[in-house]
């Protein structure tokens, strides 16, 4: 069993590794977007916040018959363009399925002729990614 003070050493050396990969990621993404070559199409995704539906402050319904609405953005870095998909638990999950169907669509929808490259920016969710 961890003492308190080795517990308390490893948050801090956690911490830290997390701000210091939390810099690298903004240093290259600032770099990226200062990058004017047309032939990149530049995307950060992220699934946001789950919505419940209907929204309620009762206990026993927030946890019986909640049904959830999903939300899936894409912003395209040079054009500061945000696409937002949504839809319900019911209708589909929260994987990899999902996330290629909303890349495909974006990507078809806003794919410009001249652009020949694609760098997308994610998080580290293995599991949707």
């Amino acid at each position: 069993m961890k003492s308190d003070q080795e517990l308390l050493r490893t948050l801090e050396v956690n911490k830290e590794v997390h701000l210091r990969k939390a810099e690298v990621f903004k240093t290259k993404l600032a770099e990226v977007q200062k990058s004017v070559d047309p032939s990149e199409m530049i995307i950060c995704f992220d699934y946001e916040k789950n919505l419940p539906l209907p929204v309620t402050n009762a206990q026993d319904e927030y946890y019986v018959s909640q049904l959830w609405l999903h939300v899936f953005g894409i912003h395209n870095l040079k054009t500061h363009r945000t696409t937002m998909y949504t839809y319900t638990e019911n209708f589909a999950h929260k994987g990899p399925n999902e996330v290629i169907t909303c890349l495909s669509d974006y990507i078809m929808t806003n794919e410009d002729h001249q652009q020949r490259k694609l760098k997308i920016f994610c998080d580290n969710a293995f599991s949707q990614n």
